[in-house]
C-alpha cells in the first residue's frame, strides 16, 4: 500500500534491557525523515587507470530526524542512549512502527505486532533545535545518529500504540500560548519569530578488530545559536562612533545574558550566557512590507528545554 501518513502509526522511544523494555509513545510527531551515508577511499595501482579497490574508514551512519509540533506531550527525547555495541540492538533506541491498515492503532489492533517496524538503536543525538513563529507551531526537531536502520524483533520488541483519543490541541504552542519572551529576566516585545539551533559535533571512537564504531561522543562545548526577529518602528543603534582610546574596553566581551521562552503550559526554553554576535534589519520597503530586525546569539553548553 502507498505509505501515507496513517501508516506510520507510532513513533516510539525504547529504553530498558532485556525482560524490562519499555516503548514510550511520541505525539504531536509531523515528519520523519531518514538519510545514510558512508564515505569509501578509493585504492588505485601503477600501471592502471581505472578502479583497483576501496576501503571505508568509517562505519555506516544512518541518520533520522524528527519533527514534532509542541502540544504540551512533551519534547522529543534527548536523554543518553546507549552506544555500547554489546547491548541488544533494540534496546534505547527510536522505533517506527507501520500497520498496514489505517486505524489498525484505533482499537482494531488489540496488541498485534505491526506490519512492519524499523528500529535505530544505540542512537546519539547530533542537532536539536526549537522555533517559534507569530503566525504558526512551535515545533521541536531532533536529529538522531545511529549505525543502522533495521527491522526490529517482533518477538522481542513491543510496539506502542498511540491513543487516538489523546486531544492536546487546547496546548499546541501557537503565539497566544507562549506567554513571553525574556532577555536577560525582563520581558520583550514585538517578537516575531525566535529559533534555538544546537549542532553537536560527534566523534567517533573505533579499535582493532572490530570495523563497527565503539562509541560515539560530541565535542565540548556545545554551541547554540539563537536568532530573533521583531517588527520594529525605526531603526536603532548599531556600532558606535566613538573613537576610544588609552586604557579602554573597547573589543572586549561583556557578560552574557539569559534568554528564555515560557509557555503558559509551564515549559520553558532556555539558552544560558547568550552573547550577541549580529545584528540586521530587513524590510521597510517600497512594497510597503515592516521594518524588521534579527538579532543572533551564540550560547555554549547553555541549552535547556526541561
Amino acid at each position: 500500500m502507498a505509505r501515507m501518513y496513517y501508516a506510520l502509526q507510532s513513533v516510539q522511544l525504547n529504553q530498558g534491557g532485556a525482560g524490562s523494555l519499555s516503548g514510550t509513545p511520541i505525539y504531536g510527531v509531523q515528519s520523519v525523515g531518514v538519510s545514510s551515508s558512508n564515505s569509501p577511499t578509493p585504492v588505485f595501482q601503477l600501471g592502471q587507470q581505472g578502479y583497483y579497490s576501496s576501503y571505508y574508514a568509517e562505519d555506516d551512519q544512518v541518520e533520522l530526524t524528527i519533527t514534532k509540533s509542541l502540544d504540551g506531550a512533551g519534547f522529543l527525547p534527548i536523554g543518553t542512549f546507549s552506544t555500547d555495541s554489546t547491548s541488544t540492538y533494540y534496546r534505547n533506541g527510536i522505533q517506527l512502527n507501520f500497520w498496514s491498515t489505517a486505524g489498525h492503532a484505533s482499537g482494531g489492533g488489540g496488541g498485534a505486532s505491526p506490519t512492519k517496524r524499523l528500529v535505530l538503536d544505540r542512537c546519539v543525538v547530533s542537532s536539536d533545535s526549537i522555533s517559534f513563529d507569530a503566525d504558526g507551531v512551535g515545533t521541536h526537531e531532533v536529529t538522531y545518529v545511529g549505525p543502522g536502520l533495521h527491522t526490529g524483533s517482533q518477538s522481542l520488541a513491543t510496539a506502542e500504540y498511540m491513543d487516538p483519543n489523546t486531544d492536546s490541541s487546547s496546548s499546541l504552542a501557537i503565539r497566544n500560548q507562549i506567554s513571553g519572551v525574556f532577555i536577560g529576566g525582563g520581558a520583550t516585545s514585538r517578537v516575531q519569530s525566535i529559533s534555538f539551533t544546537k549542532n553537536v559535533n560527534l566523534e567517533t571512537i573505533y579499535e582493532l578488530g572490530q570495523f563497527e564504531a565503539v562509541e560515539r561522543y560530541s565535542q565540548l562545548p556545545v554551541e547554540t545559536t539563537v536568532d530573533i526577529t521583531y517588527d520594529v518602528s525605526s531603526f536603532g543603534t548599531v556600532g558606535t562612533t566613538t573613537e576610544p582610546s588609552g586604557c579602554s574596553s573597547k573589543g572586549q566581551g561583556g557578560a552574557g545574558t539569559d534568554i528564555e521562552v515560557r509557555l503558559c503550559n509551564g515549559s520553558r526554553i532556555i539558552a544560558r550566557n547568550a552573547i550577541v554576535t549580529s545584528t540586521s534589519y530587513q524590510g521597510g520597503g517600497t512594497d510597503g512590507s515592516p521594518l524588521q530586525k534579527t538579532v543572533s546569539y551564540t550560547s555554549w553548553d547553555g541549552f535547556t528545554h526541561p
